[in-house]
Parts: C-alpha cells; structure tokens; sequence
C-alpha cells in the first residue's frame, strides 16, 4: 500500500518529516513528493522513504506563487510514473492542484491543514482575499478527510468540512533523556528556531538581545532578506544553520529559553500551533510568546513561558533579564516540564489519529489487502 505526502516544500517542514516516518513504520510504503526552493540539494538524515523534489530557486508569497503550474506539472509527472492509492496534501493549494487526479493517479486524498491558505495569506484585495477563500472551499470539498493542528481552527470551517475533520495536533517527536537532561553550562542564551524571518520577531528579538547582551542561538529556513542578511550575521546571533530536527532539538536543549513571535495582523498567526511552543517543553526549556496568540494561554495555564506583546522591546528584554536572574531554577523547570509532555503532548500520543484516518480512508479502496489493513489499522 503506498501514500503519497504532496508539499510545496521539502522535508525540513518538521510535520511532514514526522507523518512519513510514522506512516513507514506502520508498514506503509511513502512517497514524498516537494519541492525545495532553496534549490541546495538538501538531503534529509535517515530517510527510509522514496522522494522525488523539484529543485526550483523561489522564495516566498509571489515568488513561489509564479511557478505553482510548473510544480503542478512535475507532481503530475510523478504520480503518473508512481500511482498511489492514498495522496496526503500539505495545506490547501496543494490539494487544489491535486483534486482533478483522483482515480488516475489516487484513489483518496486527504488534507493536512498546517496553515490554512485563507487564513494564512494577508491581503486587503476583497477579490484576492474571496479567491483565497474559494480554493480553500474547492480543497476542503474534494479531500475525503481532513487534518487540522486545533480544535480552534476546526471551528472556523464550514460545517460539512468539520464532520470530516480530525485534530492532529503539531507535537513534538520525544527527544529522550540524554538530549533534555542536559542542562546548559556558561553564559545564558536564548534559541530562535523554525521559519526565521522579520515577520516571525527576529527583529523584535535582536533589538531586545542587543539591550540585554544575551547571546542568540539560531537554527532554521532563513526565510527573507532580514534573516539572511541582517539577523544571521549581527555579532549576537550564532546561526548553526538548517538543521534535521534531532540537532536542532539538541541545540534547544543547550540554551536556557526559546522564543515563539508572530506578528499579530495575519489571523493564520494568532491561530498559530507552532512546534516551537512543545519543543520547549519536551526539552525543559521556557518560551518567551507573542501575548497576541491563543496557545498563549495554554503556555501561562502550564506555566511553561512568559506573554510578551509583540514588538514590546522593552518588555521583553525585562522578561529576558528576569530569566537570566532565575537560571538556577531551570533544573526544577524542566523536570516539571517533562512530567508535563508526558502526559501527552508527544508525537506519539498523536499517531494513533494518523492511522486511524489514513486507515479508514483506505478501507474502501478497490484491491487492498485485508490483511495489510488489518496490520496497520492496530
């Protein structure tokens, strides 16, 4: 039984990573389909899966926009040489480029919602925005079943797609206890990972870094120009450049805190579930988070960060000097922490959702196997 995981990026989208892992362990054969935009023959470690990548030079918004035809065409041509039986898409577009392909190179396809492309996408264009909002609409409509990161994002759908959607929450792969017990030795620092760019707090970051003196340890997809050329080379920032997830989540492990910023306007960025907020806390680190996002209150009702308003520079150099001032408390933190993940806030608590809706989309398929089904449903 093979599945296909279709993305307009290539693996170091840590989500994608994790379901292609997870999916080949249950038995299944995977199939990535991407692209990498960086075009830098990134390979990802330990990958036990076929991938075929478009290496195609583009950024971000437009500049990825314009070739979405010429990577339509390099998805075709692939799922016409490798017919699955199951497509998975990441976010909506990628299923509108899919739909017109089931029962000639699928049977089933279902949508993994990460970021959510009308919510996502900031325009004041009310034609752009209704077209937006129409694709997301026609994905939603042909995916026999949907992926959303949480429950809060589900809500903001029409009612005949949330009957066909599941939350599969954005947790973290469980790193072990040599990786998180390893409280960090020397000067305190602070670790800016993921997606890095302007809109993301790097300068909201570096401004109140620059007013502390507190080092930063990078690590990520440096996204625009003001990550690349201003943030990665300022004397405080120590980019270790795009990691796989288990050196990124050693390099977490070795600073004091992380931080997690959103610029407020886009909605998709209040709605944000990111990894960086549970990758903290699997390693027994505190999160400095925009004030402005609901998982805000997840992380004050844990006690596992501090709230900044996004932009506050003094403010959030008052709360790095607070964490400075208390280090010696990050022993204790970070045992409370971990208890904490473990009572659910791991990847694997998520897996039985991913295979529960990946088995039941594939139940009907004409040929499958019962006896594979069986083995993999669990």
């Amino acid at each position: 039984m093979t599945i296909a995981l279709v993305s307009r990026t290539d693996e170091r989208e840590v989500r994608s990573e994790k379901i292609l892992h997870s999916l080949t362990r249950r038995g299944y054969h995977c199939l990535f389909v991407g692209w990498n935009r960086l075009s830098d023959g990134w390979q990802p470690e330990q990958a036990v899966w076929e991938r075929r990548v478009w290496l195609q030079p583009a950024g971000t918004g437009v500049g990825a926009a314009k070739h979405l035809f010429r990577f339509r065409q390099f998805v075709g041509d692939t799922l016409r040489q490798h017919p699955v039986q199951l497509a998975i898409g990441v976010n909506e577009e990628v299923i509108y480029l899919l739909k017109n392909w089931r029962g000639r190179y699928f049977s089933k396809l279902l949508l993994d919602a990460h970021d959510e492309l009308d919510t996502r996408v900031r325009t004041a264009n009310p034609l752009l925005q209704a077209t937006l909002s129409y694709v997301a609409g026609q994905a939603r409509d042909s995916a026999d079943a949907i992926f959303c990161v949480h429950p809060h994002r589900r809500e903001a759908y029409h009612p005949a797609h949330q009957l066909k959607t599941v939350t599969l929450r954005n947790y973290p792969t469980d790193v072990g206890e040599l990786v998180w017990n390893r409280i960090p030795q020397g000067e305190f620092r602070i670790f800016a990972g993921g997606a890095l760019s302007r809109q993301r707090g790097l300068e909201f970051l570096l401004k109140a870094a620059e007013r502390t003196a507190v080092p930063i340890v990078s690590a990520g997809r440096l996204m625009d120009d003001y990550a690349r050329n201003i943030f990665c080379r300022h004397p405080l920032v120590r980019y270790r450049g795009c990691l796989s997830v288990g050196d990124a989540m050693a390099q977490l492990a070795d600073c004091h805190a992380s931080v997690a910023f959103y610029a407020p306007g886009p909605r998709i960025n209040c709605l944000a579930a990111p990894n960086k907020v549970y990758d903290a806390v699997c390693v027994g680190r505190p999160i400095l988070i925009s004030d402005e996002t609901e998982v805000a209150d997840w992380v004050e009702r844990n006690r596992t960060g501090l709230r900044v308003r996004y932009g506050d520079v003094e403010g959030l150099a008052a709360q790095i000097q607070a964490l400075k001032a208390n280090q010696s408390e990050l022993p204790s933190f970070a045992v409370r922490a971990r208890e904490l993940f473990r009572e659910g806030y791991s990847w694997e608590s998520q897996e039985p959702v991913l295979y529960s809706a990946v088995h039941n989309a594939l139940r009907s398929v004409p040929g499958a196997a019962p006896s594979l089904l069986k083995s993999v449903a669990g």
